[in-house]
This record gives structure tokens, C-alpha cells and sequence, in this order.
């Protein structure tokens, strides 16, 4: 059974084709460990850390999620 990664960007949707021998997590996790997908600071007008949000290159990642290719 064929898996699709999918991550929700602020400019639209990618779609990933899960290499047989990996899972979503994994190829998620791979595509952390290339920095594609990076936990960016966010800071406040004094510049404090107010939180972490998830980009994939330059945009935001609102969610991601695996699913079985039916095509």
C-alpha cells in the first residue's frame, strides 16, 4: 500500500509519495534533518521569544498528515 505525506502550507498544499521502505514520521523526520522543514523563533516588539512556528522553506506549515494513495 502506497502512503502520501501531506503538509498544509500557508501558500497552499505539498504532497510527498512515501518511499515503501519509510513511514509518514520518518519522511518527515528526514525532511527535518535536511532543514526543510525548520522551527523558527518567533519574538515579541522587545524581542523575547514568544514561541516556535514550523516553516518548509519560506512558508508557514499550518499541519501535516499521512494518507493511503487511492489514485
Amino acid at each position: 500500500m502506497e502512503y502520501l505525506l501531506i503538509i498544509y502550507l500557508s501558500i497552499g498544499t505539498l504532497v510527498y509519495t512515501v518511499p515503501s521502505d519509510k513511514t509518514c514520521s520518518e519522511l518527515y523526520q528526514g525532511l527535518e534533518a535536511k532543514n526543510i522543514i525548520q522551527y523558527v523563533n518567533t519574538y515579541d516588539d522587545s524581542g523575547h521569544i514568544t514561541g516556535k512556528i514550523t516553516k518548509h522553506n519560506d512558508y508557514y506549515v499550518h499541519a501535516w498528515g499521512c494518507q493511503v494513495n487511492t489514485n
